[in-house]
């Protein structure tokens, strides 16, 4: 699960990166970032209810 959390940050920054150095529009970037939010919250609540923590 750690692994997952850590994954989807790091989309995140290269989207990020992307967008500011023009590789992708700032708009296609923005969607996907939205997207990406909403599955990092999605792993954060499913890490806290695990009762492993894995």
């Amino acid at each position: 699960m750690t692994y997952s959390q850590g994954s989807c940050d790091e989309t995140k920054f290269w989207l990020e990166f992307a967008a500011a150095t023009g590789l992708a529009s700032k708009e296609i970037a923005g969607d996907l970032l939205e997207g990406y939010a909403v599955v990092g919250k999605l792993l954060h609540h499913l890490f806290r209810r695990s009762p492993s923590k894995l």
